[in-house]
């Protein structure tokens, strides 16, 4: 190609001024989108016209910025300018003569795609793109590049010249940018809104964590994810506006899932900017925290539970838990223990009052100890039964005789009798003769 000598002497450099000259100049002239004035004419000497000259000027602006290299149809290296050989690492001397496969590695230089990219050059087909080349060192080098088949006057290719751009370090960064996209795309949930906080796009672990497949919330506004009455709120109102400002908003947010479910998430809301600086969309990172926030709650019921346990024990039953933060088993689990202290101060209620009637009966008995039918009877029993071999102290104060019925001593004689084995002892206030006592005792025995 024309590098930064006259553009005759650098066309005779490369035997292309002979018999090819006029097909050399137009084929120039129509790959730089000129147009040739008429009545020039190319014999070897007259390159005087405004169109040639601005082809040349063309021609070292092009050679002064980017990397050039012709080719042969075969790929054959015929010429390269200081950009291209910098670029690649190579003297003009190692390259020229060389094939254009010394720039790629093995397997591609051998495989039929690469062989079908000649041919169509050969055939005159253009082509651009990023490519993939190896410098002398072997180290990669990414270029942007145009291979531009050059035209004979019978419009037949005879060369190949190719323009490119180093793109390497772009290219390193684009993709280090892509490994970041992709590492936060599978490690992340992800979203996207337009300004008005409409969905546009979300990945697989957004969709997984929230229960929806794409097409369900597609076109649909973010409110969807959000408690009815906190979508309703004014707070809600200027969180998209803040967002629609470019202002980034991050937190942990309560989300409802398909079915109503409640769904936590640590999540930041990151405004895109266009080049202008305009923002243009919302983009959204997200991690499902849900397991992470029911275990915090799960804690903090635990810890309630144990002070009121600790409570109970020391004798306060009057504590509860409070349920109004409490959902789901948590709430189950707090209520549970409220209930069970609820009834345990039932129980020690009654408790207490049954002891305190215990305690008022041995108030009494212990004044009763004074009465004189009670010390009466206390000497009776000793003097009764002080010597009796079976000692059976079915006995009783004046209470329990008044009680005992005929069938009672009956019952008794008829389990217990064995000759001389009853006494009868009656304490109180007794008229009658001995003989009659005896008469009554037969008469209730027979």
């Amino acid at each position: 190609m024309v590098g930064q000598e006259p553009l005759k002497s650098r066309l005779q450099g490369i035997g292309l001024l002979s018999l090819a000259e006029e097909c050399v100049i137009s084929s120039l002239l129509k790959l730089f989108g000129l147009t040739r004035t008429s009545g020039i004419v190319v014999n070897g000497t007259a390159f005087a016209s405004q169109a040639v000259a601005e082809l040349d000027a063309r021609s070292r602006a092009i050679d002064r910025s980017q990397a050039v290299i012709e080719f042969s149809l075969q790929g054959e290296i015929l010429h390269a300018n200081q950009n291209f050989l910098k670029t690649l690492g190579y003297s003009l001397d190692e390259v020229v003569g060389k094939k254009h496969g010394i720039f790629v590695d093995a397997a591609y230089r051998q495989s039929p795609e690469y062989q079908a990219f000649w041919n169509k050059l050969a055939q005159g087909e253009f082509h651009e793109g990023l490519f993939r080349r190896l410098a002398k060192d072997g180290r990669e080098v990414w270029i942007q590049a145009t291979y531009n088949p050059v035209l004979d006057a019978q419009g037949k290719p005879f060369k190949v010249v190719k323009f490119a751009s180093d793109v390497t370090e772009a290219q390193m960064h684009n993709a280090e940018t892509l490994a970041m996209v992709n590492a936060i795309n599978n490690s992340q949930a992800v979203i996207s809104f337009d300004l008005d906080g409409v969905i546009l796009d979300a990945n697989e672990n957004f969709l997984s964590v929230m229960g929806y497949g794409l097409k369900d919330i597609v076109g649909k506004h973010h409110s969807m994810f959000a408690e009815p009455a906190y979508a309703a709120s004014g707070e809600y109102r200027q969180f998209w506006t803040t967002l629609r400002a470019g202002q980034f908003d991050s937190g942990k947010y309560k989300r409802i899932g398909r079915g109503g479910r409640t769904v936590w998430i640590q999540a930041s809301y990151n405004p895109v900017f266009d080049a202008s600086g305009k923002p243009i969309k919302v983009v959204k990172f997200a991690h499902d925290i849900t397991e992470q926030v029911e275990a915090a709650a799960l804690d903090k019921a635990v810890l309630e539970v144990r002070s009121l346990v600790t409570a109970a024990v020391a004798g306060d039953l009057t504590s509860r838990i409070s349920l109004g933060d409490k959902k789901g088993d948590v709430a189950s689990l707090c209520g549970g223990i409220n209930e069970l202290i609820e009834s345990m101060a039932g129980v020690v209620g009654q408790i207490r009052a049954s002891t305190e009637s215990i305690n008022t009966a041995s108030r009494e008995i212990a004044m009763g100890n004074d009465d004189p039918d009670h010390r009466l009877g206390e000497a009776l029993f000793d003097t009764a039964f002080r010597q009796h071999p079976y000692r059976y102290p079915i006995i009783g104060y004046k209470d329990v005789f008044t009680a005992v019925t005929r069938d009672d001593l009956v019952a008794y004689y008829k389990t217990r009798y064995v000759p001389n084995n009853l006494v009868v002892v009656v304490a109180g206030d007794v008229d009658a003769a001995p003989a009659a006592l005896s008469t009554k005792t037969r008469v209730i025995f027979r």
